[in-house]
């Protein structure tokens, strides 16, 4: 039995529409996140570093009277800057690496054996 011309065309023109949705959307959880805007674990990794390094920076720097709210948005603002990441790609990735704690905690692991190494590094300096 052969196919018609218009069967045919009806049959590619069928995958093709089926095939047109976004097949990079990450749907588990909450939030929607295109895999295009995914941090890499890597990437993700480092930026938790220096965040928390701004942050313990930070914490210092309480009740000195220094514009603090301005700071915390030019230090947090220089992190994104650095990573070229908005906020809210950052603050998104975050949401979603959280949804799998397995996963979040070995990150976090990282975070916290390059924040050692680097103390180390920082107290042998001085």
């Amino acid at each position: 039995m052969s196919i018609t011309f218009p069967f045919r065309i009806l049959i590619v023109t069928g995958f093709f529409l089926c095939s047109c949705g976004d097949p990079r959307v990450i749907t588990e959880g909450n939030p929607l996140i295109v895999t295009d805007s995914l941090i890499p674990k890597e990437k993700m990794v480092r930026m938790l570093v220096d965040i928390h390094i701004v942050e313990a920076g930070l914490a210092g720097r309480q009740g000195q009277g220094i514009g603090q709210k301005k700071l915390v948005s030019q230090y947090y603002e220089g992190v994104f800057e650095r990573y070229q990441v908005s906020r809210k790609r950052y603050d998104d990735n975050l949401k979603y690496y959280r949804q799998n704690p397995e996963e979040f905690s070995q990150m976090y692991e990282e975070v916290v054996r390059k924040l050692t190494e680097r103390y180390k590094n920082y107290d042998r300096e001085k």
